[in-house]
């Protein structure tokens, strides 16, 4: 989990935005 690395905890909406962004991202490249 990438996201506990950060130290921050976020809201299960921004985790799910963050999730698809990555997924783009990956997409993208």
């Amino acid at each position: 989990m990438t996201k506990n690395t950060m130290g921050i905890k976020l809201p299960r909406k921004l985790e799910q935005k963050m999730s698809v962004v990555g997924e783009q991202i990956k997409l993208a490249r």
